[in-house]
């Protein structure tokens, strides 16, 4: 699995998160299509920090979480355990790769529209990936 992958499962797995907007309402990527509430995750660019010889990468990745709701108490809770669950966060990924650091390092919400509350939330992480995996 994918990093977007590995997010999207672990946004599954938080019953508080799943409870305020269920996984199968997240898509990794842009766009969803099926009405609101929904969320996006998407990595905006992957910047190299740390190369070794033995194939060890140590990685900056931006990642933006993207939530739109038609209610500005609910879109505001979901963001909050967005933080909740993201920020701050160490996890493994596949093998020995693993997210170092996970934290949130921006956040607007803005109203689109009328009735149409728009979250963007970045996050950087840091990435360890053993290439010999």
């Amino acid at each position: 699995m994918n990093l977007e992958q590995i997010l999207h499962q672990r946004w599954a797995d938080a019953p508080e998160l799943e409870t305020l907007l269920p996984a199968e309402r997240v898509s990794t990527g842009h766009g969803f299509g099926r009405g609101l509430p929904y969320a996006s995750l998407s990595r905006e660019k992957t910047r190299p920090l740390v190369a070794t010889n033995d194939g060890a990468l140590l990685e900056e990745v931006t990642l933006r979480i993207d939530l739109w709701h038609e209610r500005f108490d609910d879109a505001r809770a979901v963001a909050r355990q967005v933080v909740r669950t993201f920020d701050h966060t160490t996890f493994p990924l596949e093998g020995s790769d693993r997210v170092l650091r996970m934290r949130r390092t921006e956040e607007t919400m803005i109203q689109n529209g009328e009735s149409v509350w728009h979250v963007a939330m970045k996050f950087t992480l840091h990435v360890y990936t053993n290439q010999e995996n």
